[in-house]
C-alpha cells in the first residue's frame, strides 16, 4: 500500500498548514482534498487488481495507517496548535475518514494513531499529560511525542521553560523506554 499511495506531499501540506487559530472553521484543511483525491486514484488502482476481498480489506487497512502516521508527522512539524487547532485536527480527520469510505474502503479507517496525537491537546492537568505522554511513548519517535508535548504547552500558554522541562521529560521517558526494552 505504501508503494501505491505516495505520502511526502501530503506531509508538507500538512506541516503548512495553521493549527494556531483563535477559531475553528467550518470546513475541512485543504490537504484533506489530497487525501480525497489520493483515495480515489488508490481505489481505481484496487479495482484493476485481481484480489481478493480479503486482500482489498488489507491494502486498505494498511494505506489508512501509512496516511495516518503522515498525519501524524505532518502535524508534528506544526511549531504552534491552539486548542482550536486541535479541534480543526479532528475535523480534518472526521473528513479524512469520510473520504476513505467515499472511494470504497472497507472496515473501518486506521486513525487511531492520529486520533491519540489530538488527545494531547484534552489532557485539562499536568498530571493527565504525564499519563498520556508514558502511556504513548511507544506510539511515536521521540521527535513527534516531543513535538505534541511541546505544542500541548504553546496551547496552554505555558512559557518556554516549562515547555522546555517537559520536552526534557518526554525525553527522558523515551530513554526510560528504551532501556527497560533493552533490559531482556
Amino acid at each position: 500500500a505504501q508503494l501505491l499511495w505516495p505520502v511526502s506531499a501530503l506531509v508538507e501540506a500538512i506541516a503548512s498548514s495553521k493549527y494556531d487559530a483563535d477559531d475553528i472553521g467550518t470546513s475541512h484543511s485543504a490537504w484533506v482534498d489530497e487525501v480525497r483525491s489520493e483515495a480515489s486514484r488508490f481505489a481505481s488502482n484496487l479495482a484493476i487488481a485481481s484480489m481478493t476481498p480479503r486482500d482489498t480489506d488489507v491494502l486498505w487497512a494498511s494505506a489508512s495507517q501509512h496516511v495516518c502516521r503522515s498525519v501524524v508527522e505532518g502535524w508534528s512539524r506544526n511549531k504552534r496548535v491552539s486548542q482550536m487547532g486541535a479541534a480543526q485536527m479532528q475535523l480534518d480527520l472526521k473528513e479524512m475518514a469520510a473520504a476513505f469510505k467515499a472511494c470504497g474502503a472497507t472496515g473501518t479507517p486506521n486513525l487511531a494513531l492520529a486520533e491519540e496525537y489530538v488527545t494531547v491537546f484534552y489532557q485539562p492537568t499536568e498530571d493527565e499529560l504525564g499519563r498520556w505522554m508514558f502511556t504513548h511513548v511507544h506510539m511515536w519517535s521521540p521527535k513527534v511525542l516531543e513535538a505534541a508535548v511541546s505544542q500541548y504547552g504553546g496551547a496552554m500558554g505555558w512559557n518556554r521553560k516549562m515547555v522546555a522541562d517537559w520536552v526534557e521529560r518526554a525525553r527522558a521517558a523515551v530513554q526510560a523506554s528504551n532501556a527497560s526494552s533493552n533490559v531482556m
